[in-house]
C-alpha cells in the first residue's frame, strides 16, 4: 500500500507548495476573521465561557493548524533521523526534532489550556505567578522572552530562507547544497511579510471589530504569520527528507552523495 509522499509532492509542485498553499491558507483565515460575521470570526478565535480570554484563540483553527504542522514537522525530522544512515546527520535531526517539540509544547502551553477547558480553574495573569509557558514570561526589564524568540525566528527566515538559497545553491560542498532551501522559499518569506502587513492593516482599520467589540486576536495578529512560518519549515524539512532518500545515505555504502537537484 503506497502512502502520500509529501516531500515528493513539494519537490514536484514548488509553485503550489511555496506560494499557492500559504496564500490560500492565510487568505482563508484572514477572510474569516475580518469578514464582519461573528460566527465566521469565531472559527478563527472563539469565545469560550469559563476560560480566561488569553486562552480563547488557542481553540481556533489557526492555532490548531499550527499544532498539527508542528507535530508533522517532528514526525518528518524523526523519520529523517532514522533514514539518514549517518550518525552525524541523525544526531542533527534528533536535536532539531527536540527543538520543535519544545516549540510545540510552548504553543500548547504544556497542555494548560486543555486542562482548564476540561477541568476549569484558569491561571493567574500576574506576571510573577505566570507558569503556563516560557515565551510569555518577562525579563527584569519587562520584555517578554517571546520578543527575543520572535527576533530569532525573523533572523532565521531572512538568513536561511531568503539569503542562503542564493548564496549556497551552487556550493562545491554537496552536503551544503543538500541542506540549502529551494529558492522558492524566498517567495514564501516575502509572502509571509506581505500577508502579515495586510493583516495588521486590516486590524488597524477596525475590520476585526463586530458591533464595537474587538476580535479575540487583538494584539495577537501575528498568529497568521506564525502559521505560515511553521508551514515553511514543514515543506523545507519534507523536501530535505526527500533529498536524503534520493541520496540513499547508508553506513555500508561508500559511493559519493549525489548532488541535490537544482532549484
Amino acid at each position: 500500500m503506497q502512502y502520500f509522499n509529501f516531500g515528493a509532492w513539494v519537490n514536484g509542485h514548488r509553485v503550489s507548495a511555496y506560494v499557492l498553499v500559504p496564500l490560500a491558507l492565510s487568505g482563508l483565515m484572514m477572510g474569516l476573521y475580518f469578514s464582519g460575521s461573528a460566527p465566521l470570526q469565531q472559527l478563527v478565535a472563539p469565545t469560550i465561557e469559563g476560560l480566561p480570554p488569553f486562552s480563547w484563540r488557542e481553540f481556533g483553527i489557526p492555532e490548531m493548524l499550527q499544532n498539527v504542522i508542528l507535530i508533522w514537522i517532528v514526525v518528518v525530522l524523526v523519520r529523517s533521523a532514522i533514514e539518514a544512515g549517518h550518525a552525524g546527520l541523525s544526531t542533527l535531526f534528533v536535536l532539531l526534532s527536540m527543538g520543535f517539540v519544545f516549540v510545540l509544547l510552548e504553543e500548547l502551553d504544556y497542555g494548560q489550556h486543555f486542562i482548564e477547558f476540561f477541568g476549569g480553574a484558569g491561571s493567574s495573569l500576574n506576571p510573577e505567578e505566570w507558569d503556563r509557558n516560557i515565551h510569555n514570561r518577562s525579563t527584569a526589564e519587562g520584555v517578554q522572552y517571546g520578543s527575543y524568540m520572535k527576533s530569532v525566528a525573523t533572523a532565521t527566515l531572512v538568513l536561511v530562507f531568503l539569503i542562503a538559497p542564493f548564496l549556497f545553491n551552487r556550493s562545491r560542498f554537496q552536503l551544503v547544497r543538500m541542506f540549502t532551501p529551494s529558492r522558492w522559499a524566498a517567495a514564501t518569506v516575502l509572502l509571509i511579510a506581505l500577508l502579515s502587513r495586510i493583516a495588521h492593516m486590516l486590524d488597524g482599520a477596525g475590520l476585526a471589530e463586530i458591533n464595537g467589540v474587538p476580535g479575540n486576536l487583538e494584539h495577537n495578529i501575528s498568529e497568521f504569520r506564525e502559521l505560515n512560518m511553521y508551514y515553511l519549515f514543514l515543506i523545507y524539512f519534507a523536501e530535505l527528507n526527500q533529498r536524503l532518500r534520493r541520496a540513499g545515505l547508508k553506513p555500508a555504502r561508500s559511493k559519493p552523495m549525489p548532488s541535490a537537484r537544482r532549484r
